[in-house]
């Protein structure tokens, strides 16, 4: 009984010993990658947090505010179940916290348009600049302001009309920071749910008038009372900005706490990517819609009335970006190389043209939409032969910056 014991531990041993021997020494490399990513990313505190048992026994407040809030909203968009909910409303929370209404007086998007006023316009815009100065004298500074706003629209790059606007707009937070049933405190604390930012109407006054400023020292930066107003201001739109970013801190470690396996977390995962394919793509004159690109994506199936060569780029950079999440993406030990990069290039372009995919080119560049307006083809450059060290220190700064 002992003699068969022996046998088969002297056979398992030797068979051990084989399968060391045959097995190639990079799957020993891979394998000890893994393990140190495991090891590094492993962390017994947040996996017993993410549990279901936590959050029922520790948690049971937030489980019941979620279910709250998601029986009582009126947004169908964001009823999946209480945890999506929160953390989808946690997103775009984020993206949204800058983008929220400045002040009554709607004066980015007036800012943007660069449409040069006739001479009749900057006349009239000099005539309901008196005419609000006698407003604001007899005592009528809401009429004031709407004269000062109406010139603003017509002549943007007045800078009597910029600063008397900014004034006008300062004054009228001065006045509701005086008055007491008017309740818009500066220094008020962050809400803890989701570190939202207080809808303050005086933060968007205080910021309206300090770029009315600003823009008036663009326009000429030798004017003393401009400066002297803007100087006035900048502490509280400083402390403004500073509490803008620690309400994005708080949002965005709230978002680190969300666990991976999150429904709500994967669904924006995906719909991040269908922009990502959409955007890289329309970025280089792609006429698809994101509906479209999402179709071809999910279905394979061509899009009606839309170029072949467009939805084959869509397939390519699908192709090139699963490449990425499946192979670059792994591992702490991942370097980027040229055969890496080749090897991208091959598959956005094996869809659109298999010629050049997967090779450093060897022609000269023309520019298809240069060569349909002027009848002729614009050529980038001289045709020369490549360097055999191509990217050999980009790729060796690269890597030092992915992995300190």
């Amino acid at each position: 009984m002992r003699i068969g014991c022996t046998k088969k531990m002297v056979f398992f041993i030797s068979l051990y010993a084989l399968f060391l021997a045959i097995t190639p020494f990079e799957f020993w490399k891979s394998l000890l990658g893994c393990l140190l990513t495991f090891h590094k990313k492993l962390n017994v505190t947040k996996l017993f947090e993410s549990s279901t048992i936590y959050h029922l026994i520790f948690r049971l407040d937030d489980i019941r505010k979620a279910g709250k809030i998601f029986f009582l909203t009126s947004e169908p968009k964001y009823q999946d179940s209480g945890g999506e909910y929160i953390y989808r409303r946690l997103v775009r929370d984020i993206i949204y916290t800058y983008k929220k209404a400045r002040s009554e007086f709607n004066l980015p998007p007036l800012m943007r348009t660069r449409v040069v006023p006739s001479e009749s316009e900057k006349s009239e815009a000099l005539q309901s600049l008196r005419a609000a100065s006698l407003q604001q004298a007899t005592g009528h500074f809401a009429k004031a302001k709407k004269l000062l706003e109406h010139a603003f629209k017509l002549d943007p790059d007045n800078i009597d009309v910029l600063i008397a606007l900014g004034e006008a707009i300062e004054s009228s937070y001065y006045y509701g920071k005086s008055t007491p049933h008017v309740a818009l405190p500066l220094t008020k604390s962050l809400i803890p749910v989701y570190g939202q930012v207080p809808n303050n109407d005086a933060d968007g006054l205080i910021l309206t008038a300090e770029h009315l400023y600003t823009k008036a020292l663009i326009v000429d930066p030798t004017i003393s009372k401009a400066c002297v107003h803007r100087e006035r201001l900048m502490p509280i739109v400083e402390e403004i900005d500073q509490r803008i970013l620690n309400a994005i801190d708080f949002k965005v470690r709230q978002f680190y706490h969300i666990p991976e396996g999150d429904p709500g977390l994967r669904r924006a995962k995906v719909e991040h990517y269908f922009k990502h394919v959409y955007h890289s793509n329309a970025i280089e004159g792609n006429t698809l819609t994101l509906a479209q690109t999402r179709s071809i994506l999910e279905t394979r199936l061509a899009v009606g009335g839309k170029s072949l060569l467009e939805q084959n780029e869509v397939l390519g950079m699908d192709s090139a970006l699963r490449y990425i999440n499946n192979t670059l993406l792994r591992g702490d030990l991942t370097a980027i190389t040229l055969e890496n990069i080749l090897e991208l290039h091959r598959r956005l372009l094996s869809f659109v043209d298999l010629r050049e995919a997967g090779r450093l080119r060897r022609s000269q560049v023309v520019h298809r939409q240069l060569c349909d307006i002027f009848l002729g083809c614009h050529v980038f450059g001289r045709k020369s032969p490549c360097n055999p060290n191509l990217g050999q220190l980009h790729f060796l700064s690269l890597n030092s910056v992915m992995c300190p």
